[in-house]
């Protein structure tokens, strides 16, 4: 991420650890779709 002023820092701070949460539950969903899947 380019830091154009020092406030900034904070909210992208606060928007990657939304895309890791968001990539956690994606791939925790994809996980279980797996299990799903390969039962059926």
């Amino acid at each position: 991420h380019f830091h154009s002023y020092p406030n900034c820092r904070s909210k992208d701070r606060g928007i990657q650890n939304f895309e890791l949460l968001h990539n956690g539950l994606l791939t925790l969903f994809l996980d279980n779709y797996h299990c799903i899947y390969l039962r059926s």
